[in-house]
């Protein structure tokens, strides 16, 4: 059994684009804060985790 295909950009609807893109541009906010050394605050802190859940969850249900 493979992997379900990705949804290319053109197959996703403006809502599924925006959320993609909101979690994209929140993903480089982290990431720049650390390279500079910027304390993350507790939003930052949230989403890390909730990130590394779902990530974690979803290897597990295949």
């Amino acid at each position: 059994m493979g992997r379900k295909p990705k949804k290319t950009w053109e197959k996703l609807t403006p809502l599924e684009r925006l959320e993609k893109e909101n979690e994209y541009l929140r993903t480089e906010v982290i990431f720049l804060k650390k390279l500079k050394g910027i304390p993350l605050d507790q939003k930052d802190l949230q989403n890390i985790k909730a990130k590394k859940l779902k990530k974690w969850s979803t290897k597990d249900s295949h």
